[in-house]
């Protein structure tokens, strides 16, 4: 009932596949349970791929990292406890316009939360009115998440490459 988890151990921190598998299944938090760290890795999937990660490792640290690549939190020693709150009913959306975001808040009168990652031009969406959630919100809003604004990209970005390399005709010619 907490949301969708997935899990990757261990050596599976460098096949990008998988990861990105649990991304496409709508993962929401992947746990990582492992002998070794590889954090700079970790951060990149959970970026990539947009969700939060724990990574838990026999070594220090542990780290938990949001959907855009932030470490939230992380142990400076071992046996250290972390406890962190995250809401898993989150979209991520990219908008570089922070005024038209302001806007949206203010007309959803603290019912939306946006929390803002100017590196990245990204906003991590979370609703804290049970008859709002998230994709309501964003449908109501005609917004589109992260996630499909660059599959629509890529889908377009492929078409124009393909008639970049279909062989040209001339009209009458064949």
């Amino acid at each position: 009932d907490i949301g969708r988890v997935g899990a990757q151990i261990c050596f599976d921190a460098y096949f990008e596949d998988a990861w990105r598998e649990l991304g496409r299944a709508g993962a929401e938090l992947v746990v990582f349970p492992s002998a070794m760290q590889a954090v700079m890795g970790l951060r990149t999937h959970a970026y990539i791929n947009q969700y939060y990660l724990l990574a838990s490792t026999w070594n220090v640290p542990t780290v938990v990292v949001d959907p855009v690549g932030r470490e939230l939190a992380r142990t400076r020693e071992r046996n250290q406890v972390l406890v962190v709150k995250v809401d898993l009913d989150y979209r991520v959306y990219s908008n570089w316009r922070v005024e038209f975001v302001k806007e949206l808040l203010a007309r959803y009168q603290g019912r939306i939360h946006m929390d803002w990652h100017p590196e990245e031009l990204m906003w991590i969406v979370t609703s804290s009115d049970p008859s709002l959630p998230v994709e309501e919100f964003m449908r109501r809003e005609k917004l589109k998440t992260t996630r499909e604004y660059l599959a629509e990209a890529g889908a377009a970005l492929a078409q124009i490459k393909g008639a970049r390399s279909a062989p040209r005709t001339v009209p009458g010619r064949g």
